[in-house]
């Protein structure tokens, strides 16, 4: 029997993951750090391959607005999976609803500016 997290998982060197994620892990642990660590690290959506490109969450985060929970999980999937019929499965849900909850308790609401939604860059 799996478990949701082997369910879910998707090997990070299956399709390798951004150098901007590998440097963040030496960063300062802030909300959107924690919340990529959970999404990534800690349920395997990191991101994947669509043609020749690598996406992640991050590429579908627009620069300015509010930003929901539920948008959010539209774009980890989003960035997941380039088959809409495999982004859209409805096994996934469990995933969808982690992956919301996970939104809110580290970004604490249900709806932030997208500008807290960006990886902390040292000066």
């Amino acid at each position: 029997m799996q478990t949701d997290a082997q369910e879910g998982y998707v090997a990070a060197a299956r399709v390798g993951i951004p150098p901007h994620h590998r440097a963040c892990f030496m960063k300062e642990n802030n909300r959107f750090y924690s919340l990529m660590h959970a999404v990534c690290a800690g349920h395997g959506y990191c991101g994947g391959m669509h043609g020749d490109k690598f996406m992640d969450v991050i590429d579908f985060i627009p620069q300015s607005g509010n930003v929901t929970a539920d948008q959010f999980v539209e774009w980890v999937f989003l960035a997941e999976y380039e088959n809409e019929t495999e982004r859209m499965s409805p096994r996934w849900d469990r995933h969808r609803q982690r992956i919301r909850d996970f939104f809110a308790e580290h970004m604490g609401s249900d709806a932030v500016d997208a500008s807290q939604l960006k990886w902390e860059v040292e000066s």
